[in-house]
């Protein structure tokens, strides 16, 4: 999980003094691992506020004028062609040496004195589209109309002052990786109370305490006493009908609502942290995540109703879906939901999906006058299944299913009524904060009334209990490897006080109370230890090699088995890969497989890992797929395992198969024809390397086997298959892909394969591969070519070679040709002789003896034609 981090928003809760990159690196070593650090204010070097003070007409072009800017010390003559320039107006003065972005196109531009049309411009008075910031462009927090200017009138920043500064960029956005297990990191106050720990300053929690103004009795409300209401406050009911998916939901209810945009505190916080602003209301619920890692959400209380008739209360019903159910969420689409799912609903329909997003229906818009604000804990396994099962995914989901506290909900609700109770409005289309009770008195402007929470609602499954564990506080310097000596209990003490644990008792032995921010991930007295140890730093500990000898690894096991296949396939220049063990649908059906024919998971992650793959060869070739453009010729290979069907109800069988792939993007144009002899891919170049390396690593780990004829599937090619078998099993099966095969994966070129099961291939092991010494005698090598008839196949030639005579002791293929010169029916094979003796060394008469008996025993035989 990443989180995206505004140092001066952190700042507000841990009274930090050290630079960004100090931050970063102790953070990095003793809490969440920064990856990267961006500073904002980058990209605005040399652009400040600047002022039109007087406007000119330009002399040669109707649509540009002159504006007199004052940047400060001094001002400036900028020609601009602005449609809503005016006198009085704040503005971006970019001056020379800044870098813009022309109209919003193309890359970024340095700034240099320029003359347009007869006129010298000493800068440019920038739209938002012409400015980026730390890599973004501030149209997207600034949006304006073509040829328009960015307007920043609301500033009251003098002249010259620096645009990032005037705007509150002159920040540092820190790119944090937060484990999984630590929800709380996933928030400004969580990340605020582990640096307050770290870098021993005071955590400033606002007095967002838990039940600090919010916290009351289920079903109390709160009725607004201040005349001038345009009617009266409303109440709301809640019902939670399944306690054990929603543990906590508290509700309130807002009125006297004016939805307009944030703040541009507000808005650029959103936008730092990578949120895209919408409206107030909804700014206030992912506001508030984000600074108490809360989610939230917010209905417009008066599309929420009890019955039929609009003018009864709104009601909250917190149950389980019914099936075939449907909701529209707020990403505008509709999804059938399921019995298991929660959801949030009216009387009539669900409103929300629990935990996850928001119907469109209730949502919050422009004319929203009352609103309920949502915080709640909900189960996180069933958000996770919701979510996968949707196909559904957001930011609050993120957090759900991670597991939070039932104490969560009272801080974040505290936090946004506090928000709502100072609902600030816009000005010139950015937002201003305004003063709490009254905006604009002494004007004569009426008083606009005040958003009050005028009804409150809090349902608990049960109370609340914090996790409490024993301690022995002499086992921390144990478990940590550091002398007790040097280490006190008072030393352990300071550091679980600091990240809010409580201790309860005294002596060597006491209990500690978990903080409930921490509910989710502290599961025993050991993660009291890990506390102490990362802030005692991980690098502080001693560093002491392991005693004794390491044991050896037991041989004839599968697992060196498989070793000696990884080293053997390694060694001969093939990359091994690393693919999931769960695939697609699509993939499974590309190579002929129905899905009854692999294990389906009930919760998968994603539609493209749904099944457990029952072979190796779909995940190879989307392997091929991926890399053919890079690397147009390749040798892969892959030992990992299957999991094949057994029956209804039962868990799939794990089996260890190898997998070899070899591809030639080359051969693309020809990969359609299959009968076609035009290219190296026809003349099966592809399938005799494959051949090569499997005979080579069956040889090389021991294993007995033999060649039979492949008797058909649509998967492979139909003259190039064979199945690979032993005395006792069927091992796998070597063989080129059928073209229909490769191209429904997108693969270009031909793809040759072998894959065996590892099991097998170790039962028809003869014995376990001993040193071999070479021959203590020099070979002698010698070539010989010659052309056949295309019934006789390589295997019954290669024998008859081998078994001519007992000098030959080696016999390679090395050259296969059709074609020209050749004649129709036939080809032409060429073989590498190798001929030896483990008694003397050879005379090259008599190896030409044996030789030439073998070019006529290949005449008689083969009717073969020397060449």
């Amino acid at each position: 999980m990443n989180f995206l981090l505004s140092y001066n928003w952190l700042k507000e809760f841990a009274a930090l003094k050290i630079t960004p990159e100090n931050f970063a690196r102790e953070f990095s070593r003793q809490a969440f691992s920064v990856e990267r650090i961006h500073e904002m204010s980058r990209g605005l070097e040399n652009v400040v506020v600047g002022k039109i003070v007087h406007i000119k007409a330009h002399p040669n072009a109707d649509k540009l004028r002159i504006a007199i800017t004052d940047v400060g010390p001094h001002k400036l003559e900028i020609v601009c062609g602005g449609v809503n320039l005016a006198v009085g107006m704040r503005v971006a003065a970019a001056q020379v040496g800044a870098r813009v972005r022309w109209h919003g196109e193309g890359a970024l531009t340095e700034l240099a004195p320029a003359e347009i049309r007869g006129v010298k411009s000493e800068g440019m008075i920038c739209g938002a589209n012409e400015l980026s910031v730390g890599g973004k462009s501030l149209f997207e927090v600034f949006p304006h109309l073509e040829k328009e200017i960015l307007d920043l009138s609301w500033i009251q920043a003098a002249p010259g002052t620096p645009l990032a500064i005037a705007l509150g960029l002159d920040d540092v956005v820190f790119d944090l990786e937060i484990t999984s297990n630590r929800p709380d990191g996933m928030s400004v106050m969580g990340l605020a109370r582990e640096a307050a720990a770290i870098f021993g300053v005071k955590f400033n929690d606002k007095n967002f305490t838990a039940g600090a103004g919010v916290s009351r009795p289920a079903d109390h409300s709160v009725r607004g006493r201040r005349s001038g209401y345009p009617e009266p406050a409303r109440q709301f009911t809640v019902e939670v009908q399944d306690k054990k998916l929603c543990g906590r939901y508290l509700g309130a209810m807002i009125e006297n609502v004016t939805v307009q945009e944030s703040s541009w505190l507000i808005k650029r916080r959103l936008w730092l942290a990578g949120v895209r602003p919408i409206n107030n209301i909804v700014d206030i619920t992912n506001y508030v995540m984000l600074e108490t890692g809360q989610p939230m959400h917010a209905f417009d209380a008066d599309k929420v109703s009890l019955s039929k008739a609009p003018h009864l209360n709104p009601r909250i019903i917190v149950r389980r879906a019914r099936a075939t159910e449907t909701i529209k969420a707020l990403d505008g689409k509709n999804y059938t939901l399921g019995n298991e799912m929660l959801v949030i609903a009216d009387a009539k329909n669900p409103i929300a999906i629990a935990g996850i997003m928001g119907g469109e229906e209730t949502g919050v818009t422009w004319d929203t006058k009352r609103i309920i604000f949502e915080a709640a804990t909900f189960d996180p396994v069933s958000v996770r299944r919701t979510a996968r099962a949707l196909n559904l995914y957001s930011d609050s989901q993120l957090r759900f299913e991670k597991g939070l506290s039932t104490e969560a909900p009272p801080v974040a609700m505290a936090r946004a009524v506090a928000l709502a109770g100072e609902l600030e409005t816009a000005d010139a289309g950015v937002s201003r904060i305004r003063d709490r009770f009254v905006r604009d008195r002494g004007t004569g402007h009426p008083e606009p009334a005040r958003s009050i929470i005028t009804a409150m609602r809090d349902i608990r499954a049960r109370p609340y209990k914090p996790a409490v564990f024993p301690l022995v506080w002499s086992d921390i310097p144990t478990a940590i490897g550091i002398d007790e000596k040097k280490w006190k209990p008072a030393q352990s003490k300071k550091v679980l006080a600091a990240l809010g644990f409580k201790i309860k008792g005294s002596g060597n032995r006491v209990k500690v109370l978990a903080p409930w921010w921490r509910d989710s991930d502290i599961g025993s007295s050991r993660d009291f230890v890990e506390e102490v140890a990362r802030l005692y730093g991980y690098y502080n500990l001693p560093s002491r090699l392991p005693s004794g000898e390491i044991p050896p690894r037991p041989t004839g096991s599968a697992l060196t088995f498989e070793d000696d296949i990884r080293r053997a396939l390694a060694a001969y220049g093939w990359d091994e890969i690393f693919t999931y063990s769960l695939i697609s649908k699509g993939a499974l059906a590309a190579v002929g497989f129905v899905p009854e024919q692999a294990f389906k998971l009930l919760n998968p992650l994603t539609a493209d890992l749904e099944y457990l793959r029952p072979s190796l060869i779909p995940s190879a070739l989307l392997v091929v797929k991926e890399n053919e453009k890079n690397f147009p010729t390749r040798f892969v290979f892959e030992v990992s395992n299957i999991y094949k069907m057994l029956g209804a109800g039962d868990l799939p069988r794990e089996e260890s198969w190898v997998i070899g792939c070899v591809w030639d993007a080359s051969t693309a144009d020809s990969a359609s024809a299959v009968g076609a002899d035009v290219s190296r891919a026809e003349n099966g170049a592809l399938f005799r390397q494959a051949k090569g390396a499997l005979e080579a690593l069956l040889k090389k780990i021991g294993v007995v086997y033999h060649f039979e004829r492949y008797q058909g599937h649509d998967l492979w090619h139909p003259g190039r298959t064979l199945s690979i078998e032993s005395d006792r099993d069927h091992l796998g099966t070597l063989g080129e892909l059928h073209p229909d095969i490769t191209e429904r994966f997108g693969i270009e070129g031909r793809v040759a394969i072998f894959n065996f099961s590892v099991t097998a291939a170790l039962r028809a092991r003869l014995q376990i591969p001993a040193y071999e010494p070479p021959p203590p005698y020099p070979p002698v090598k010698r070539d010989i070519a010659f052309i056949v008839g295309e019934r006789y196949e390589y295997s019954r030639l290669a024998d008859f070679i081998r078994g001519f005579d007992p000098l030959i002791s080696e016999v390679m293929l090395f050259d296969v040709y059709r074609g020209r010169n050749v004649g129709d029916g036939k080809k032409s094979l060429a073989f590498h002789l190798v001929y030896s003796s483990p008694e003397r060394t050879l005379k090259a008469e008599e190896v030409d003896i044996v030789h030439k008996n073998l070019e006529a025993a290949l005449q008689a035989q083969f009717a073969a034609e020397l060449r």
